[in-house]
């Protein structure tokens, strides 16, 4: 049931200008990996996947700014509101996963730390 309540709020959650840095922020406080590689190779502050950093060109703050604009434009192409829980659902599920209500639970938990800390500090 939580899945499919999550699934929801992804298509009809309210959009809105988001400030990409404050939003790094948070997904840097959230990973609390700093110098750290992840499980599954993830790398830097924003635990972004080789994959994502080869793409973006590293994983530092410019990177991480990149990647999340592609993952803007992915949404609104995809006809999904681009806003803070949304973006942390693909930045931990990835753009698929997420989109296609895919994403195992502990991703949505992700997503909503992420909205609540970024709502929080921008408020």
């Amino acid at each position: 049931m939580k899945k499919i309540l999550f699934a929801f709020l992804l298509l009809v959650g309210q959009a809105f200008a988001i400030d990409r840095l404050a939003f790094l922020q948070c997904i840097a406080i959230q990973e609390n990996s700093w110098g750290k590689a992840g499980k599954a190779g993830e790398l830097g502050p924003y635990q972004m996947m080789p994959k994502t950093v080869r793409d973006a060109g590293g994983h530092d703050l410019v990177a991480a700014l990149s990647h999340l604009e592609w993952l803007e434009r992915s949404l609104k192409a995809k006809g999904v509101k681009v806003n803070a829980f949304n973006l942390a659902l693909c930045w931990n599920a990835g753009l698929t996963r997420a989109t296609t209500g895919k994403a195992k639970l502990f991703s949505y938990d992700y997503a909503l730390h992420v909205e609540g800390r970024y709502y929080r500090l921008t408020r």
